[in-house]
């Protein structure tokens, strides 16, 4: 038997459909193969196998920097009951509930009532959007915003940059 490659094109091209059939079973194989012996090696995650500089500099700014980037939020304030012109609503977001949270959560920020904006409105009047700067973590404004509004029957939803990175660390 001649293995040289004059042979195996003679051979391939007197049977070619064995040859089609050959490489069938080839590809059969190894996705077989990859499938049973490959799955427990490979995976989608990106993770460097060592701490390159970047990765220790990243680290290292993440440390040092944290506190010195404020975050935007967003709050959306909605009451299926009360509506954004009654006195009620105007109370929970310009008094104490959210505005007045002090410096330690909240160091400013601006509503509806403030700037008269009606795009900051819902169309059907139950919402309102207010923008500010948080100083303080993503707990401490979940809980005291969020939770005072449950009580007052209002829904609270926070949304900005370091809401999306805390869940995102989570």
């Amino acid at each position: 038997m001649n293995l040289s490659t004059e042979a195996l094109a003679r051979t391939s091209g007197r049977r070619p459909w064995i040859v089609v059939a050959v490489w069938l079973v080839l590809i059969a194989g190894a996705v077989a193969f990859s499938g049973a012996w490959l799955q427990d090696a490979l995976t989608t995650e990106f993770k460097f196998t060592n701490q390159p500089e970047s990765e220790q500099g990243f680290a290292l700014m993440e440390e040092r920097f944290r506190d010195l980037r404020k975050a935007n939020e967003v709050v959306i304030v909605r009451s299926e009951d009360i509506v954004v012109d009654d006195g009620r609503f105007v109370a929970v977001v310009n008094g104490g509930e959210i505005m007045g949270l002090g410096s330690d959560v909240v160091e400013s920020g601006f509503n509806f009532y403030q700037i008269a904006d009606p795009s900051m409105v819902s169309d059907d009047g139950h919402s309102t959007i207010m923008s500010f700067v948080m100083d303080g973590s993503l707990a401490e404004a979940t809980e005291t915003v969020c939770k005072g509004l449950l009580v007052l029957s209002f829904r609270c939803f926070l949304l900005g940059s370091k809401t999306l990175r805390e869940i995102a660390l989570t």
